[in-house]
């Protein structure tokens, strides 16, 4: 009778599994588990921190490694990296600190010291405008820290009540969005830090993608809302469909001129969503040496083609398009 039982669990399960892996490529960039990771916005480099706390930087057409530093010089764990200014440089935020390194030569260029409202805050997420001039630091106690390149100089407001997860420019740098802990989005004005729209989800953000015209953002959180907003209007457009109860969403990423959305889980599953709708269009294994494998980074190579990266260092390209034709 146990052994029915179990066979009959197995069953459930291999039904319930998504299809294996169905990248259109995929290598390692190293053998050490990755911690954190980013996508160049073109999708030709990637930076990695490791768990030996060496930082390296990657070209993905040659999958060659430029050059890596070693993180204990920096003296503080590794936050947040951001890949910037048409791949000229690398910003790497430590707990309180903020260092931008060349691309070309791996050298260091400018240096921060950064803090939150709160004296022993630490710095959680970081991204700069596009148009490379100002910096946007959320740290884990609510605040943001605006950096100026031109001058050096800051400011800090605390939009959120806990960590600010994820922030995300628009494309004038004249916007930003922030989404925290606290289960708060907020779009904000940059000039004056003026809040101008918030949505509130139940529990705290996991994940937040933005469409490539601001248009539109999506968000999850801990829980079961998953939603994607009207940003110009405020109104909800959808919340995706699934039969589970819940499901736990880690990176997501909205394919500009496409109606399709991309989202990962802790369960290194490659879903893809049709963001008109909320319905699943498709949902796959990623490649991995470990069963703890999940997905620290998704980019955009080209329309229709995703990047991934996991903490297995693997990096996989992924042809929508193709994937959704068969």
């Amino acid at each position: 009778m146990r052994y029915c039982l179990l066979l009959l669990m197995m069953l459930l399960q291999a039904c319930q599994d998504p299809p294996n892996e169905r990248a259109d490529d995929a290598f390692a960039l190293t053998d050490r588990i990755v911690v954190n990771a980013v996508f160049s916005h073109d999708g030709s480099l990637a930076a990695t921190y490791d768990q030996d706390k060496t930082i390296s930087l990657w070209d993905l057409s040659s999958r060659t490694r430029r050059w890596a530093l070693d993180g204990q010089a920096l003296g503080e764990r590794v936050r947040a990296m951001v890949i910037a200014n048409n791949n000229q440089h690398l910003l790497i935020a430590g707990e309180h600190k903020v260092s931008m390194w060349s691309v070309a030569t791996g050298k260091l260029e400018q240096y921060f010291s950064v803090a939150g409202a709160d004296e022993l805050a630490r710095v959680v997420s970081i991204a700069i405008a596009p148009n490379g001039l100002y910096v946007a630091v959320g740290f884990n106690d609510g605040s943001v820290n605006l950096l100026s390149f031109a001058d050096q100089s800051q400011r800090l407001f605390k939009p959120h009540q806990s960590d600010v997860a994820h922030l995300r420019w628009n494309n004038d740098s004249t916007q930003v969005m922030s989404a925290g802990y606290d289960g708060e989005v907020a779009l904000w004005r940059f000039v004056d830090a003026q809040v101008l729209k918030t949505f509130t989800f139940p529990k705290r953000i996991t994940s937040l993608a933005v469409s490539s015209d601001f248009q539109r953002f999506f968000a999850s959180d801990a829980l079961h809302e998953q939603v994607i907003y009207d940003l110009v209007g405020g109104e909800p457009i959808t919340k995706l469909h699934y039969t589970e109860r819940f499901r736990w969403f880690r990176e997501a990423l909205m394919i500009k001129d496409r109606a399709w959305l991309v989202t990962t889980s802790s369960k290194a599953h490659f879903t893809v969503w049709d963001s008109r709708t909320g319905a699943e269009l498709g949902s796959w294994r990623i490649a991995a040496n470990s069963a703890e494998a999940t997905v620290l980074a998704l980019g955009g190579a080209s329309t229709g083609q995703v990047l991934s990266l996991s903490s297995d260092g693997i990096v996989e390209r992924w042809d929508l398009n193709q994937l959704l034709s068969d």
